[in-house]
């Protein structure tokens, strides 16, 4: 089963300072109310851009919890922001399960496109015979 971590971050929008989480009921219910997996909203299926509309949802449902009067159309400003859409891609992306969260078979999801470099790098090599991940530097 994979692990949703909690992260809760502080945003600040035309004045106003707004709470961000994403926890594993946050993410089940947006799952629910679209009806799509928030990793295929991420990274939509055949490539490309995610589409907006959700993003924006995204966000609402990660904002609604401390601001329940905030709305799509709130959510969908805050993420014309480029410093606001950074954070929340930092906040989403460091919620969701990483590589060696998943119990069960290998390959999985949540291992196929690990969230930073040196994941990357680990499981790139990792399916390379015969060699081995870089040594730390001292």
């Amino acid at each position: 089963m994979a692990r949703v971590r909690t992260v809760t971050d502080t945003l600040e929008f035309e004045g106003e300072r707004y709470t961000l989480v994403f926890d594993f009921e946050v993410i089940a219910d947006f799952e629910e109310g679209l009806g799509v997996s928030i990793g295929d909203v991420l990274n939509p299926p055949g490539g490309g851009s995610p589409m907006v509309s959700r993003l924006a949802r995204l966000m609402l449902a990660a904002i609604r919890r401390h601001h329940p009067d905030a709305d799509l159309n709130l959510a969908g400003a805050m993420m014309t922001d480029p410093a606001i859409a950074a954070q929340f891609y930092g906040a989403v992306t460091s919620s969701m399960p990483q590589a060696g969260d998943v119990e069960g078979e290998a390959g999985s999801a949540a291992t196929a496109n690990p969230p930073n470099r040196r994941a990357r790098r680990a499981a790139a090599s990792a399916g390379k015979t015969g060699s081995s991940p870089r040594p730390k530097r001292g």
